[in-house]
């Protein structure tokens, strides 16, 4: 009878400490915030777990621009404010946020440019109290290749293909608007 209670208390021992040895674990950490940037081929947007300094949105906003514009360490992705394009100023009203670049940033090609509004918007469109953003080039509103004004923009205005195929079926919802007779 001693050896069968002895035993049960070593293996209740064995377990306990079994239990306490995984509480040292240290688990995947999620974020709150991530920074978006293109991939080391500039064929699509890599999000990076980030954390803030800044606790205000203003803060926020200045601070993940700043990140957005400087040199990573990995070799997997890079920046998404190339030295070229420059910010030349922001601000926030009604939760939409208008961005105003250089003319430089006119010149990127289509494809550079699209990874690069994407990064930027999915980076700041992540804060409370940013609903979409604007660009502008200069003091005009960004345009399409085509020539018409992109408008406001936010995170689920880029669709990207996760799927390996090429022919890979995505479906989105988006909103359409038509003007009436009137134009209104």
């Amino acid at each position: 009878m001693k050896k069968r209670v002895t035993g049960l208390i070593l293996l209740v021992l064995l377990l306990l400490l079994e239990t306490l040895a995984g509480c040292g674990e240290k688990k995947e950490e999620v974020s709150e915030y991530y920074i978006y940037y293109l991939d080391k081929d500039k064929t699509k947007n890599v999000a990076v777990g980030y954390e803030p300094k800044a606790s205000d949105t203003e803060g926020m906003i200045k601070e993940m621009l700043e990140t957005l514009s400087e040199n990573t360490d990995s070799p997997d992705y890079q920046k998404a404010i190339s030295e070229e394009i420059h910010i030349n100023d922001w601000k926030l009203e009604n939760a939409q946020l208008y961005l105003y670049f250089s003319n430089d940033y006119g010149e990127l090609d289509n494809i550079t440019e699209v990874l690069c509004r994407a990064a930027i918007v999915r980076t700041l469109t992540q804060l409370e109290g940013v609903n979409c953003i604007s660009f502008y080039v200069g003091d005009s509103p960004l345009i399409d290749s085509n020539g018409t004004p992109v408008g406001l923009m936010t995170a689920e205005s880029f669709v990207e293909n996760p799927g390996e195929q090429i022919n890979a079926i995505l479906s989105s919802e988006i909103t359409l608007y038509f003007s009436d007779k009137d134009g209104k």
